[in-house]
Formats: C-alpha cells, structure tokens, sequence
C-alpha cells in the first residue's frame, strides 16, 4: 500500500504493510494449484516461528517481489486432522508470501508462525500452521499456486522508504528488500525497517 506524499516535506513517505498470512484466512484453491516443490531445510528461527525452504520441481519458475502462493494441504492430512478435531475442511490452501527475493528462484522461503490450539478455549489448533511445524519434513513434497498479487513500492521517488512490520507481517518485506538490495535500490535511498514483536523471545 503506497500513500501519495502530501505533507510536508519534512514528513516522510511511509509505506506500510500488513501481511495476514495462515492465521485468519482460509482459500479454497480456486487459483490452480499445479506447481510441485520439495522442502530443502526448515529453520526454527524463534520458539514458534519457521523458516522453511522450497525447491521447485522445474528451473523456470519464477516470481516477483511482493508475491504470495497458497500452499495446498495435503488430503491425507486434512483427513487426519477433521478425524482428530471434529472438524470437515476439504480442498484448503493458505497463502504465504515470499520472504525471498525473484533471484533466488528456483527456490524459496516462507516463514510461517505456529498457532496451537487456545488453552482456554474448545477450537482446534491452526489446519496450515500445524502441519507445517508439526508434519513437514525436508524432503518432503507439497504443491502450491501459481504466484499472484503484489505489493509495489514506485521508484519515481528520491524520498526515504520506511517499512514497518510486526512478527511473521515482516515475510514479505524480507523478500522486497533482498530483492531491492540485489537491484541496487539502497545506494540511492536510505532504507528503514521497523520490526516489532509481543516479547523479548519472538525476535
């Protein structure tokens, strides 16, 4: 989201972003769900954040900076999980945007936080973010989208960028700013990112 800059122009250009990656939204996979990936390494990068790295089954994949996939569960697992939960979810794809930058293709990382089930309340644990920490393996297979969406950032402008972010909202600003850093965008603006987290051991 891009703002036109009509203040002042002490005032900065801010473009701020907020990512709503496994935790609220729920797509059923009308988008085609025809690319095969396997997972190469999974990071634990805090107590209940991964990092996981794909590697798609062809050379030629490509995506630009800002995208997201949805990422299709696997029937198997769905199976299991409405068997265990009482639950009756079919055909379901989560979007998760690229936390790596067009160059790095053909592989690439999402970054994924994990949400149990509340102590407190009779609901079952997040359907995407379980099986990704608790079922994906390296070297496992999964399928996932085609590509789509996109989070601009124009660069008719001299002006500073000032990002902020929050928690796993920060994945797909990782993948603009690897990607700008590989085009060379920080020697001609300066670059803010502002990141913050609930507590001390979710940096």
């Amino acid at each position: 989201m891009t703002h036109r800059n009509t203040c002042p122009a002490t005032v900065l250009r801010i473009g701020l972003s907020v990512a709503c990656l496994a935790a609220a939204v729920v797509y059923t996979p009308s988008a085609r769900a025809d690319h095969q990936t396997s997972v190469v390494k999974i990071e634990r990068l805090t107590h209940n954040v991964k990092r996981i790295r794909f590697k798609t089954a062809t050379d030629d994949f490509a995506f630009k900076a800002g995208q997201f996939i949805l990422l299709k569960l696997p029937k198997a697992y769905l199976k299991k999980f409405n068997k265990q939960h009482g639950t009756g979810h079919k055909n379901i794809a989560r979007p998760y945007s690229f936390a790596s930058a067009p160059s790095e293709a053909p592989y690439f990382d999402i970054i994924v936080k994990h949400y149990p089930a509340p102590p407190d309340k009779d609901v079952p644990p997040g359907l995407a973010s379980s099986f990704i920490h608790e079922h994906l393996s390296p070297g496992d297979d999964v399928t996932f989208s085609d590509p789509m969406g996109s989070l601009y950032m124009p660069n008719d402008s001299d002006d500073p960028i000032i990002l902020v972010a929050g928690g796993v909202g920060a994945s797909p600003l990782i993948g603009l700013l690897k990607h700008w850093f590989d085009e060379g965008l920080d020697k001609d603006r300066e670059i803010y990112f502002f990141f913050g987290v609930r507590s001390k051991r979710d940096f």
